[in-house]
């Protein structure tokens, strides 16, 4: 089905491209496409409608794909009062619903309006109450994808605008249906996304499924992250299942920042990427998969104790994804549980309160720590006292601090430090203020320093029949490099067995 509405005279309506209330179209293995146009000068203009305000709207398909498509234009300052959307979803009093077995769900808008009032959007989904707009699936691949010319005009002028009216749960359900398992991919593109409202109650917007949830932009980068309140945070109005077997946020590219509120539990792999980010809750993956957030700015905690966990697949924390030399890892509260995974933490400096061993980071698991840099070097001196490692008892496998050709400085304080495996220590001058050792057969400790490595009075450095190897001046420069034992220049390491 095809619309168009292209008025040019002088008065300046309500003008719609399809305006469907009180319908049903069912194909079974047919698919189903709506496709409309609004152009030229109106007051208000609305590509696409589905409303359930007479009666309730069905598009039902088994295997046949459902594509939804408004296209908004108008004409430039020709009365620019009005609400303009490429696609409307509008619940209304008795519901509309979208729904297949395994055909693609597609909902699209375009809003390219000239106007510059603040009042556009590129798909507008809105429901006034529990299950009024459901687009819904068992295998199908569900999209939601909208764009917007003018995102910059005000609040109300996104690519994807949700707007659950009521305090009610699942009052926008996306994939899941609430009875029939759904295993398809859900994907939300646009590159500004707008909750409207922010309720007292939760999961008034459901997506959920078996499948990934991807949440992206249409180009590089997101334009805005809007809420009802500041900025979209995901918070508890948003309902995303503990079933996803992915889940990803942004693209490699996006530099806007996220502020995640949510709880977030998947089946599988969880990747952000954001310019600054800021963890408010738990993130967990139930199964052996990655959880990476990449922040080509700063990664920030909050003041309360929260958790990265997942069942043996590694964790990520990468600031100054760019490596330009300007991102700020801030860990403290932060728990890390990788369980047989590894850990890797990126960064350039380093700003969190280290006061007391509750405050500061705990990093677990049974593989490998690496903490380095992103570009060659850290801006800053490295300090094991800022981390507790291991917290958890259960051993902690090999350790890495910074990398090869690094000049930072590097002080190793605080709490002795055991590993089931090899260390490695990487830097320009590096002080060894507390025991190091290695508990398995043939496990090594190489200090690497490009200036001088000092080791202070009664400290040990000890493997099991593994080498330590200190070695200063790497890179034979001429200014410094020496090896120092500060009680009585004796060497204090041992080589067990």
């Amino acid at each position: 089905m095809t619309g168009y509405s292209h008025y040019s005279g002088t008065y300046g309506g309500t003008s719609y491209g399809i305006y469907m209330d009180n319908s049903t179209i069912n194909t079974g293995a047919g698919s189903i496409t709506l496709d409309g146009s609004v152009r030229g000068a109106f007051s208000g203009g609305i590509a696409c409608v589905l409303v359930g305000n007479t009666g309730a709207v069905y598009l039902t398909t088994t295997s046949g794909s459902v594509n939804i498509i408004g296209n908004g234009y108008d004409q430039t300052y020709v009365f620019s009062g009005g609400a303009r959307y490429g696609t409307l979803l509008s619940g209304g009093v008795y519901g509309v619903q979208i729904s297949s077995q395994s055909g693609a769900i597609s909902v699209e808008g375009n809003a390219s309006f000239n106007s510059n009032n603040n009042e556009k959007e590129g798909v507008l989904i809105t429901s006034p109450a529990a299950d009024r707009v459901r687009i819904i699936s068992q295998s199908g691949a569900i999209s939601i994808i909208g764009t917007n010319i003018r995102e910059a005009d005000g609040q109300y002028s996104n690519s994807i605008r949700f707007t659950a009216e009521a305090n009610a749960a699942n009052s926008i359900r996306i994939g899941y249906d609430g009875t029939n398992t759904y295993n398809g991919n859900i994907t939300i593109q646009g590159n500004s996304i707008y909750q409207r409202n922010n309720q007292a109650g939760t999961g008034s917007i459901s997506i959920q499924s078996t499948g990934t949830l991807t949440i992206q932009p249409t180009g590089n980068a997101f334009t805005y992250m809007r809420a009802a309140s500041g900025s979209l945070s995901f918070d508890d109005d948003w309902n995303f299942g503990s079933s996803l077997s992915g889940f990803t946020f942004g693209k490699s590219s996006n530099t806007l920042d996220l502020n995640f509120a949510q709880t977030l539990t998947v089946a599988g792999p969880i990747t952000f990427h954001a310019g600054n980010f800021t963890i408010n809750n738990n993130l967990t993956s139930s199964t052996a998969s990655d959880i990476t957030i990449n922040a080509t700015a700063n990664f920030n905690t909050s003041n309360t104790r929260q958790t990265i966990s997942t069942a043996g697949g590694d964790i990520i924390i990468h600031a100054d994804k760019d490596a330009n030399g300007s991102g700020i890892l801030n860990l403290d509260y932060l728990t890390l549980n990788p369980g047989a995974g590894d850990i890797v933490i990126r960064g350039e400096t380093f700003n969190w309160v280290t006061a007391l061993n509750t405050d500061k980071p705990y990093l677990n698991g049974s593989g490998t720590v690496t903490i380095e840099p992103s570009d060659a070097f850290f801006g800053q001196e490295l300090n094991t006292t800022w981390f507790v490692f291991d917290q958890d008892n259960n051993g902690m496998g090999n350790l890495n601090l910074s990398k090869s050709g690094s000049t930072s400085e590097i002080i190793h304080s605080g709490s002795p430090i055991t590993a089931a495996g090899s260390i490695n220590i990487y830097g320009g001058n590096i002080a060894i203020n507390q025991n190091l050792n290695t508990s398995v057969s043939g496990s090594d400790i190489l200090v690497r320093a490009s200036g001088d490595i000092v080791l202070s009075t009664g400290r040990t450095i000890t493997t099991n029949a593994g080498d330590v190897i200190l070695w200063a001046n790497s890179d034979g420069g001429t200014s410094n490099g020496g090896v120092y034992f500060t009680e009585q220049k004796k060497s204090n390491h041992r080589r067990n067995g």
